[in-house]
């Protein structure tokens, strides 16, 4: 993608969706396919990484039923890895 311009929110949004299905499913080739045309794109990494997190977040919504259960799911989650990362810590 030399010479072209960087990929927006709209174009970033299907390669964060496929990347999610491809590591969720195990599939390192389409991953890397993905990391290689992110790579080349030229967008930068608060820009794919922002893309990803409403990706990710719109994913869990919808599988979840909803944005106060995902809230309430990943509020488990966030309790769980810092309780961890915690005792890790505390070694």
């Amino acid at each position: 993608m030399a010479g072209s311009e960087p990929l927006d929110h709209d174009a970033l949004a299907p390669m964060a969706a496929g990347a999610i299905y491809a590591f969720l499913n195990g599939d390192t080739l389409t991953l890397r396919q993905i990391e290689t045309a992110l790579e080349d794109s030229g967008v930068s990494r608060s820009q794919m990484m922002d893309t990803f997190a409403v990706m990710a977040a719109a994913m869990l919504s919808d599988a979840l039923g909803g944005q106060v259960k995902a809230d309430a799911f990943s509020a488990r989650w966030f309790r769980k890895i810092t309780t961890r990362e915690a005792r890790r810590a505390a070694r």
